[in-house]
């Protein structure tokens, strides 16, 4: 009998059951629509053709796009990592006041749909903007486009940078600042030769993370963007508009290839690099190392930060009770008995569909961890790449690519429940698995050999060994799979139907059609829903002794 087949012999079943799973839903639902995109582009009536990428590079200025693409997500990876390493600079060395607040405030752009910072820039600095119009009395459309754009992506990429990089920064070994003060060194010296080198793979980190968010962007570019063209928008509007998938095929093929880039780079590249400074040695107690210039720019950045991330939400929250936005500030409910008047099926839609993936993707990703980091089998590293990629995929290119994949037999799902289901599993199983990953590194393998010496099989150690043991780890990725299956956009776009509506649409439909009042209404909803379930959730997960994790 071959080696590998009675190695395989001897495993236990349920073990094997699992993987196929994991290596089937891959296949299926991850990796089998990205070959539905790419074939769609060379592929014509069951022949070999080049005729869509020809079409495209017909076009007058058809590189715009990309162009703009890599050039905003530069532009966006710059300074969301230079504005959440000078915040969790000011969070971690210093002796800054409200650390619970502002921290809170970080918060917010991770539990909220993007976008809604898009509307946000509208009311501010449009052309009825309460800035702009009503305090400057200037009528201008500059913050469409490229400015705007970099003010919003920004604004909701530094929380993902600041958690990157307050956790690198809080982990660094003290003495080696005290060591470098003890030679002679100034404050200014002991943060540039110093901190600043140990924090390059956190702010590369946090520059790709960045970068592949900027990328995959869709929901501010619509709403933002103007007359500047992103991919992301180009192939939705080449569908929607101009009815032509090759053609957006081919500009998905495009977009895929700077998202995996960067994908690699920060999984492969950033992830192999050690700059070890916690040795188990003790490290003293904190000591305030600070140069009073770096110091004053980090107050200043957390301050200016604070001070646009109440006044962006503000004006969403006070949008959705004006009468007329610039016009007539009058209170009234009319937006939200519009909403009540039309029905809350959107709104509700989300609630369900997220409370129903939500369970789903965190068992995936505890199957997922768990096949990864206990059990190896041919092919482990190419079923992790495929599972994980689904987080450097541009949800653009998943909504096209299911459409593409389940439009017809012998999987139907397009226009129901299931494939938004899926969508969300899917697009959310990496953090789940990433979770995983980390809490199941730190549990002894005695523990699960011990269950299996008394007789129980896979599935009864998961349930009541592995599961309990990590259950703060499987809570974070549940509740993030809740938050971002409600605030998700790119993706769903192409997966709703007239039965089943989401918010997330709803709110973008409003917006398009100048209904400024009822979008607030529709995101001041969200908002307060969001905030409401990430605060039960913190009560929850301090009721299990663990911190809530959603860093994405």
């Amino acid at each position: 009998m071959p080696p590998l087949v009675s190695r395989w012999r001897r495993l236990d079943p349920w073990l094997i059951l699992f993987v196929g799973l994991g290596i089937l839903f891959t296949l299926l639902f991850i990796i089998f629509p990205l070959i539905k995109v790419i074939s769609l582009s060379i592929y014509s009536d069951g022949r070999f053709t080049l005729q869509p990428w020809r079409d495209i590079f017909a076009l007058r200025n058809w590189w715009r796009p990309l162009w703009n693409t890599i050039l905003l997500a530069s532009i966006v990876g710059v300074t969301s990592t230079l504005t959440g390493f000078m915040f969790a600079y000011a969070m971690r060395r210093m002796a800054f006041p409200f650390k619970g607040f502002f921290r809170g405030l970080a918060l917010l752009p991770i539990i909220t749909p993007p976008f809604l910072l898009g509307l946000a820039a509208i009311l501010l600095f449009g052309r009825n903007g309460l800035v702009t119009a009503g305090v400057f009395g200037i009528r201008t459309s500059a913050i469409f486009g490229l400015p705007g754009l970099v003010l919003t992506q920004t604004l909701s990429e530094m929380p993902i940078a600041f958690l990157v990089i307050g956790g690198m920064l809080g982990s660094l070994d003290l003495t080696l600042e005290e060591a470098s003060a003890t030679m002679g060194a100034t404050p200014r010296q002991s943060f540039r030769r110093v901190i600043w080198p140990l924090m390059r793979p956190g702010l590369a980190n946090s520059f790709l993370l960045a970068f592949i968010s900027s990328v995959a962007d869709f929901g501010n570019p619509m709403v933002i963007g103007g007359d500047y063209s992103v991919l992301s928008t180009a192939i939705y509007l080449r569908i929607t508009g101009l009815y032509d998938q090759p053609g957006a095929a081919v500009l998905a093929v495009t977009l895929l290839v700077p998202s995996l880039l960067a994908f690699y780079l920060q999984s492969q590249w950033v992830g192999k690099r050690s700059y070890v400074t916690v040795t188990g040695k003790s490290a003293g107690r904190p000591h305030q190392w600070n140069d009073r210039l770096i110091s004053g720019v980090a107050a200043a950045v957390v301050i200016l930060w604070a001070v646009t991330t109440v006044l962006f939400y503000g004006s969403i929250a006070v949008g959705s009770f004006a009468n007329v936005w610039g016009v007539d500030f009058t209170p009234t409910f009319k937006h939200y008995l519009y909403i009540e008047n039309v029905g809350m099926d959107p709104y509700i839609n989300s609630l369900i569909l997220a409370v129903v993936s939500a369970p789903l993707t965190a068992a995936m990703g505890l199957m997922m961890a768990y096949i990864f980091v206990r059990r190896s089998f041919p092919g482990r590293r190419l079923l992790e790449f495929g599972a994980m990629l689904s987080f450097a995929v541009p949800g653009t290119i998943i909504g096209v690519g299911y459409v593409l994949a389940f439009n017809q037999p012998p999987l139907v799902l397009t226009g129901t429940a299931a494939i938004i289901v899926i969508s969300f599993i899917f697009r959310n199983m990496p953090v789940g698995i990433r979770s995983g990953v980390a809490a199941l590194s730190q549990l002894d393998k005695s523990l699960e050999e011990a269950s299996a010496v008394m007789g129980a099989r896979l599935p009864t150690t998961l349930r009541r060994v592995v599961a309990p043991l990590i259950a703060p780890a499987i809570f974070s990725g549940l509740v993030f799979s809740f938050v971002r299956s409600i605030t998700a956009i790119s993706a769903v776009i192409f997966l709703i139907s007239a039965r089943w509506k989401l918010v997330t649409p709803a709110i973008l439909a409003e917006i398009n059609q100048g209904r400024f009042g009822v979008a607030a209404a529709y995101s001041t909803i969200v908002v307060v829903t969001m905030i409401t379930a990430i605060m039960v959730a913190e009560w929850l997960s301090r009721r299990m002794g663990a911190e809530l994790d959603l860093q994405a």
